[in-house]
């Protein structure tokens, strides 16, 4: 799984509809058994396909299957995120809808309820020193561009860092929710954020320091998983 949150600039994961049915059914086995007691076998059996089939797509088993289902849904997560940043009109707005979207989406995730729940050990140990870092640096690099719409760019990796660490933090060790999602981000951009950027509630009119040449995240930012023919 080492490789599973690497950025890159020119590869691009493909699935073919085979794949995207193996681990689709990996998903479903994951949020009911969990990842440790999952086998090939339950995946198999689950995508109505034999063992064969499965070691054909992904030679190397359960291992190569939970990496790829990573993978997915890791790029599903970002684009869903993506497509709320794109929605925003001032800098408040990014960075309220942007953490409230990105918790709402991680609590609704039923693989991630039944880790945090049932096998907390590995969500933490895949959250762990070096690998928390690159997590963290994908979340700075997709989401500094959208704020260099208002801030320069150094401010804007900064502010990207420090909503990230919040929004993994919280999604780790999940609050219990006694003010909504929005509210909550509501509360943290107004005060703890607001405290060290002046410019929190500047509009979309405001000066742009820098302008994405692309509308909402480069495709390098992260791999696709559009199926393959």
């Amino acid at each position: 799984m080492e490789n599973s949150s690497e950025l890159s600039t020119e590869d691009e994961v493909l699935w073919s509809e085979q794949e995207i049915r193996i681990l689709e059914a990996a998903r479903r086995c994951f949020s009911k058994w969990g990842i440790s007691k999952t086998t090939v076998d339950d995946i198999a059996r689950e995508a109505n396909i034999s063992r064969a089939t499965l070691y054909r797509a992904f030679p190397s088993g359960r291992d190569s299957v939970i990496e790829n289902s990573i993978e997915l849904e890791t790029n599903r997560f970002f684009q869903d995120v993506c497509e709320i940043l794109d929605r925003a009109k001032t800098l408040r707005e990014l960075l309220i809808s942007g953490m409230a979207g990105a918790w709402t989406i991680l609590s609704n995730d039923e693989v991630l309820s039944f880790l945090l729940t049932n096998e907390p050990e590995l969500v933490l140990r895949n959250l762990a020193f070096d690998r928390l870092e690159r997590l963290i640096a994908i979340c700075r690099e997709i989401l500094t561009p959208y704020l260099s719409k208002w801030l320069e760019f150094s401010e804007a990796n900064h502010l990207a860092e420090w909503a990230a660490r919040i929004v993994v933090s919280y999604a780790i060790s999940p609050p219990d929710w006694s003010e909504s999602a929005q509210a909550t981000a509501e509360t943290l951009v107004t005060g703890i954020l607001a405290a060290h950027f002046d410019s929190i509630s500047c509009d979309i009119d405001s000066k742009l320091a820098y302008k994405p040449k692309r509308k909402g995240v480069p495709k390098w930012h992260f791999k696709t998983y559009q199926m393959k023919n």
